[in-house]
């Protein structure tokens, strides 16, 4: 799959952060993992597109000087 779903999960349950990313309210319940993973699944299913994302973003953090 290229992710731990169930990791993912837990990190969106404590993480502030993502929970503002994603939309969740603080009193809200994450939904299960498997909700995720499947919908995963699905949308990228083909691997190129996943790539093609990643270096696209890439590319524009080298052409604003991002620093890792």
């Amino acid at each position: 799959m290229g992710f731990a779903p169930c990791q993912t999960m837990k990190e969106i349950e404590m993480n502030i952060a993502f929970r503002w990313f994603l939309g969740i309210g603080f009193e809200s319940k994450v939904p299960h993992f498997s909700t995720y993973g499947k919908n995963y699944e699905r949308r990228f299913k083909d691997r190129a597109v996943v790539e093609a994302i990643f270096n696209h973003i890439l590319s524009l953090c080298f052409h604003y000087h991002f620093e890792f």
